[in-house]
């Protein structure tokens, strides 16, 4: 085997001069050996790259966004957890208020049972001074229908 330059190839060194010389040389030792596939692999290679560089890129952008509605969205949870603790201690003074209520209340009922046996009280002491009363009135008609009768009796 030959070159155009006629140098005679007799080692693999030799072979690799001559392609070094001669980049058609190369480039038709490199059809010959590699298939097409093979050959196309660094373009494919280059075109992942960039593939994933993109992925990379979209990937850091999503985990950015995401990270940032996260920390809102926290955020929001610790409003949330704080308003929650609010009602809380609000329901709680409801319910001491309502206890309160509900002991002013039954204090009323009892005040309001002690008035009603204190006016049933009073009716009856009423009947009974009015009964007296009555008592009173007919002894009044009957001391003055005495008084009449002894007047008239000193009279005559």
């Amino acid at each position: 085997m030959t070159t155009a330059a006629t140098t005679p190839i007799q080692t693999f060194k030799d072979i690799l001069d001559a392609m070094e010389r001669d980049p058609q040389l190369q480039e038709a030792l490199r059809q010959y050996v590699l298939d097409e596939e093979i050959r196309r692999l660094p373009a494919a290679f280059q075109e992942l790259r960039e593939t994933v560089a993109e992925l990379a890129r979209t990937l850091q952008e999503f985990m950015t966004s995401t990270n940032a509605r996260l920390e809102r969205l926290e955020a929001g949870q610790d409003e949330l957890k704080a308003g929650q603790d609010e009602l809380k201690a609000g329901q709680e003074r409801l319910e001491v208020g309502q206890d309160e209520l509900n002991t002013k209340y039954d204090e009323l009922k009892a005040g309001q049972e002690r008035l009603e046996a204190g006016q049933d009280e009073l009716n009856t002491k009423y009947d009974e001074l009015k009964a007296g009363q009555e008592r009173l009135e007919a002894g009044q008609d009957e001391l003055n229908t005495k008084y009449d009768e002894l007047k008239a009796g000193q009279e005559r």
